[in-house]
């Protein structure tokens, strides 16, 4: 596939991202299912992050920091510290073509490899960060770690690859959505239930309390509400704790 075709690709998914009230849930689970809770929440960091600031190597060494759960910014040595910021300094240099740009300083971080541990993740999350400066795709649709052949043109033409599947994928599970929505209809479920699972669509990964505070309904009263959804099968408590339960919405991201 060429640039071009790629370049539409990217343009259709992020046209998914603008009129679709729940794709950022789903990016996010796509986020979760490829880096895991932190990793997912590294780059949630860094894309509110790069709307603010520019990308620079301290904000990579910040997200691997949130990716592995530390709580100081570990530095680089020296001479990878100047190689990494040679990678960034060239994203700016070099605008003109900006998949070029995003295949070959991907491809270069993955040679530098410049973390002690985290680099494959870090390089998923470098690629959403490099779109989303570009205003190639502004969601983290994309997260395979795969770069094709490890050249440019591989690289353009795996991205294109996955932009089909990752179409696919987000219509798939828009369509599980839209059934356990009409699930609970059928069930004449409470309205409430309803608006939970609309909102875990967004934040598949919530507290009781998340839910009392995003529907102003009391804490028991969200604690009954996911019970009921509970009933249904389509969320599920993970911590297995009787305190600080977390649920996820498990049909949801089964399916993902």
């Amino acid at each position: 596939m060429d640039y071009s075709t790629t370049r539409a690709l990217l343009h259709q998914l992020e046209g998914i991202a603008i009129a679709l009230p729940g794709a950022k849930g789903i990016a996010k689970t796509l986020a979760e299912s490829t880096l895991g809770p932190d990793g997912s929440r590294a780059l949630a960091v860094g894309l509110h992050k790069l709307e603010r600031f520019p990308l620079s190597s301290r904000l990579l060494r910040e997200l691997q920091a949130i990716m592995l759960g530390l709580n100081m910014v570990p530095n680089l040595q020296l001479k990878t510290q100047h190689a990494l910021d040679a990678i960034v300094s060239k994203v700016y240099e070099s605008s003109s073509r900006p998949l070029v740009t995003v295949a070959s300083a991907t491809l270069q971080l993955q040679t530098l490899a410049p973390f002690h541990d985290g680099n494959k993740r870090m390089s998923t999350i470098f690629v959403a960060l490099l779109l989303a400066h570009f205003k190639l795709l502004s969601q983290p649709f994309l997260l395979t770690r795969s770069t094709g052949d490890g050249s440019v043109d591989g690289f353009v033409s795996d991205l294109a690859e996955q932009c089909i599947a990752t179409q696919g994928q987000i219509k798939k599970l828009l369509t599980i959505a839209q059934q356990h929505k009409e699930l609970l209809m059928k069930e004449h479920a409470p309205l409430r239930a309803l608006q939970v699972l609309e909102f875990m669509q967004i934040q598949p990964s919530v507290r009781v309390q998340d839910i009392a505070g995003e529907l102003s309904v009391p804490y028991q009263s969200a604690a009954n509400l996911v019970t009921q959804l509970q009933k249904y099968n389509l969320v599920k408590e993970v911590t297995g704790q009787k305190r600080e339960r977390r649920f996820v919405y498990d049909a949801l991201c089964a399916n993902r």
